[in-house]
C-alpha cells in the first residue's frame, strides 16, 4: 500500500540511469532522492523501526504499535536489494548532524501478468511528513518508470489515507482513483493525455 508513507517489470537495456535528484522540502531542508545503494539496508531498517503505528497501518494495513525487530530486518533486506528487472527501490536521504539518514523509501514492482504495469508503494518518516517529500520521491519513480517504458503504475491505499491523493496531485502525475469497500485503487497513467485526479467511489 501507499502512504506519504511490489512489482516486476521488463527493464529496457537502453534506458538511461536516473541520477540522484536534490530538492528542498517545504520546511527548507535539503533532501536527495536516489536509487538504493550498498550500505542503505541499515538506514532503511532505522526508518522502519521508527515509524509510528499510524504510518505502519497506512503503509502495510496491519495494526501494530511498532514493527517487530525480525520484521524490520526482513523488510529492510528486501528493500535494500539493488536494482533488478523485478524490483526498483529509491530512497530519500537527509544529512542529519553530519550523518546521512534515509527518511523515505519507495519501490516499484512489476505486475507479473502485464510487463507494462507496475505497483508503487512508499513511506515517509513521521518527522518528515507533510513536507512534500512523498511527492518528490513519487515523481522520481514516475520518471524512472517512464524511462523503463512502463505504461501504468498502480497503488493501493486505505480510503482514509487522503494524503495520498494530495501527494499525487503535487507530484504532477496524471491519475485516477476508485474506492471500494474501504480501499482506494490508484492508477497513474504514464502516457500523455490522461485526466488529472479523476475519482470514483462505491
Amino acid at each position: 500500500m501507499m502512504t506519504e508513507s511490489s512489482l516486476s517489470f521488463r527493464a529496457r537495456s537502453d534506458a538511461p540511469a536516473l541520477d540522484s535528484a536534490l530538492f528542498w522540502s517545504q520546511r527548507g531542508r535539503p533532501i536527495v532522492n536516489r536509487l538504493v545503494a550498498p550500505g542503505d539496508e541499515d538506514k532503511i531498517a532505522n526508518l522502519l523501526a521508527g515509524l509510528s503505528a499510524r504510518s505502519l497501518f497506512l503503509r502495510y494495513g496491519l495494526p501494530m504499535p511498532r514493527m517487530a525487530p525480525e520484521s524490520v530486518a526482513r523488510e529492510a533486506a528486501r528493500l535494500g536489494q539493488l536494482h533488478s528487472i523485478q524490483h526498483i527501490t529509491a530512497v530519500a536521504v537527509a544529512c542529519i548532524q553530519g550523518v546521512d539518514q534515509v527518511i523515505a523509501v519507495a519501490e516499484l514492482a512489476c505486475d507479473g501478468g502485464s510487463p507494462e504495469v507496475a505497483e508503487l508503494a512508499l513511506v515517509v518518516a513521521d518527522a518528515y511528513q507533510r513536507e512534500g517529500i512523498g511527492s518528490a520521491i513519487c515523481s522520481y519513480l514516475v520518471a524512472m518508470a517512464r524511462r523503463q517504458g512502463l505504461a501504468t503504475l498502480k497503488a493501493m491505499a486505505l480510503a482514509e489515507n487522503t494524503a495520498v491523493r494530495r501527494m499525487l496531485a503535487r507530484s504532477g502525475a496524471p491519475y485516477t482513483a476508485e474506492t471500494r469497500q474501504g480501499m482506494t485503487t490508484i492508477q497513474i497513467d504514464l502516457r500523455a493525455g490522461a485526466p488529472m485526479g479523476a475519482a470514483a467511489s462505491a
